[in-house]
């Protein structure tokens, strides 16, 4: 332990107070009790039967991180993930299987689109999905890193031009390399209008949802469309180990 600890201090500290140059962060007295407790009772809680109690904590988390995001706290679905590929890929599976159930179209037609700035996960849960990588459209950015919604608007017109079905439209609330939060109002009424599966990659920036500033840079995260689905970890800005949610549709 010595030794781990001399050898760290040569290494990037992320637990330092403002620091928030990369995603994985740490470093807070209680989540480390945690994880630790979590580790040593090691209770399989993929059943309610197996661990009632801690089950129904952690519903309770989850219903209390869907209030936070202004969804009804008795509505909201979710899991937490080992991470923020996997909450992405779970996304995009819900997604898939959504419109393949009401419409049962052939997988190959189904694209759908996220700005250039998105995070390299969407292209990957794209294949691990089954869906060819190439039918993930990258939409161009603005000035600002913000995905443009003159060419969203088009790139799913000409989508549906060609034959193909547009299913699903990645935004991202803190983007990785700027920070930069898509016009959300705005593409949440695309996808109302066009019947899309609305999915918000707020891993970087959803956690500000809990505070004041945070909430009106984040509006419309939360808008009630047919289907939605919310990634956000507590690494960032909370201080704490990495923890994912991912909201399943309305």
């Amino acid at each position: 332990m010595i030794a781990t600890a001399a050898h760290s201090d040569t290494c990037l500290n992320t637990t330092a107070p403002g620091y928030f140059g990369f995603i994985p962060a740490g470093g807070l007295f209680a989540a480390a009790v945690a994880d630790f407790t979590a580790d040593v009772f090691n209770r399989y809680t993929g059943l309610k039967e197996t661990a009632p109690a801690l089950v129904q904590l952690e519903k309770k988390l989850l219903s209390w991180l869907g209030g936070s995001f202004g969804y009804d706290p008795s509505r909201p679905g979710g899991v937490f993930t080992s991470g923020g590929s996997l909450a992405t890929f779970t996304a995009i599976v819900a997604a898939r299987n959504m419109r393949l159930r009401r419409h049962n179209r052939n997988i190959t037609k189904l694209v759908g689109h996220a700005s250039a700035q998105a995070h390299h996960s969407v292209k990957d849960a794209f294949r691990l999905a089954g869906l060819p990588a190439k039918n993930l459209r990258e939409i161009a950015p603005d000035q600002s890193g913000r995905m443009r919604l003159d060419d969203l608007r088009k790139r799913i017109w000409w989508d549906q031009l060609l034959g193909l079905e547009p299913f699903v439209v990645v935004a991202t609330a803190g983007t990785t390399n700027m920070g930069a939060i898509d016009p959300l109002p705005m593409i949440a009424s695309i996808c109302e209008q066009r019947r899309l599966w609305l999915h918000v990659d707020a891993a970087y920036g959803g956690t500000f949802i809990l505070c004041p500033e945070g909430k009106t840079l984040l509006e419309g995260i939360s808008r009630p469309i047919r289907s939605l689905s919310t990634r956000t970890r507590a690494s960032s800005c909370l201080m704490a180990p990495v923890v994912f949610c991912s909201r399943g549709p309305i």
